[in-house]
């Protein structure tokens, strides 16, 4: 559970992330790596800026769902891409501390749904989608309290609204070049439903914090987001049948943008030699013991979805090499375990209802 403050900062400043229509077509392959130059303003002054570099540093199958984890050089970001279908949820592990903003921001010591997400689909120009809906009982700090313009209790009804709409491609002149883009905008309503006290009477009056705040993004194939970009918003509370229209406090804008762009090592070779496979194997990786980088070589007969799976010795998935729908033959997969602890793992393939599993030692 997070403190809604930050996932307001989530929202505003969400400096990098992938979101992608599918992601065959659009997410980096595995061990890309892309800086990115990110800035904060408030009232045309500079809150923070900086360049980080994220990685895409493990892909793996949960449940049906395709995941992709990303890290980053900047303390504190984390991220998790959740995929099924034409749609990729960005879920925020951990969020950058908001201490830069406690001048600015009326912190609000709430619960939320830690799992709250954003979406795209693979919608047409001007295509709008429902991307989720948080109704939750939470309890108002002492200092939210006191800003409101008239007596409140301290528990209310928090209402988060996410949806988004699909707006026309453009090209971009970034550093990386030349860059078509699709374009698509989240839209952010928050309300709080507050019980106000007069003498001995409860009345319930809802106060619309946030009211279609946009957070606009630009996605590039095989690149993820190459730019985003909120403007500065002011939150009120606002309630238009006690004629109250009261200012809070003021969200930063926010850009963020791709500097430079590393393609990742192709993660899959095909192996002609052995175009006709007649049985489904899976080979024992060379080296091994390894260290950092091994390979693993399979087999398959017919054209099949293939998974590839590394499990550590608790049976963990820790990676998900391969999650592609390949034709017969024989393949090579390049397997970097720079981010795992030396130990035991196992692989296991699996192809049109067949299985097998092998045991490899990662020695650093």
């Amino acid at each position: 559970m997070k403190n809604l403050i930050a996932v307001l900062i989530f929202f505003c400043c969400l400096s990098h992330t992938l979101i992608a229509q599918t992601a065959s077509d659009y997410l980096p392959t595995l061990n890309s790596s892309w800086k990115v130059e990110s800035s904060s303003t408030l009232d045309d002054s500079v809150l923070a800026s900086g360049i980080r570099t994220d990685s895409l540093v493990s892909i793996e199958t949960i449940d049906a769902h395709t995941v992709y984890t990303i890290e980053t050089s900047e303390e504190g970001y984390s991220y998790r891409l959740d995929t099924r279908e034409d749609t990729l949820f960005i879920r925020v592990l951990q969020v950058l501390a908001s201490e830069i903003f406690s001048d600015s921001l009326l912190v609000l010591d709430v619960d939320v749904d830690d799992r709250l997400p954003l979406a795209i689909f693979s919608a047409g120009v001007g295509d709008e989608w429902d991307v989720y809906h948080l109704e939750q009982t939470i309890k108002l700090t002492d200092s939210l309290i006191a800003a409101m313009p008239v007596t409140v209790e301290d528990e209310a009804e928090i209402e988060i609204k996410v949806s988004g709409t699909r707006l026309p491609e453009e090209i971009l002149d970034l550093p990386i070049g030349a860059t078509t883009t699709q374009v698509f905008e989240i839209h952010v309503d928050l309300a709080l439903t507050v019980i106000v006290r007069f003498s001995i009477f409860r009345i319930p009056v809802t106060l619309q914090l946030l009211e279609g705040y946009a957070l606009r993004t630009y996605v590039a194939s095989g690149r993820g987001i190459v730019q985003q970009f909120s403007e500065q918003y002011e939150v009120r509370a606002v309630a238009e049948d006690l004629n109250v229209d009261e200012y809070l406090f003021t969200l930063p804008a926010n850009h963020s943008r791709t500097i430079e762009f590393n393609e990742g090592e192709p993660t899959i070779v095909y192996d002609d030699s052995h175009r006709f496979p007649t049985h489904f194997t899976l080979d024992q990786n060379y080296p091994n013991p390894f260290n950092p980088v091994t390979t693993i070589g399979f087999s398959i007969t017919e054209r099949s979805n293939v998974t590839l799976t590394v499990y550590n010795i608790l049976g963990k998935t820790v990676a998900t090499p391969v999650q592609n729908e390949l034709p017969p033959g024989s393949f090579k997969v390049s397997f970097d375990a720079s981010h795992l602890s030396s130990g035991v793992y196992f692989y296991t393939l699996q192809a049109n209802g067949l299985k097998d599993t092998r045991r490899m030692v990662l020695s650093k």
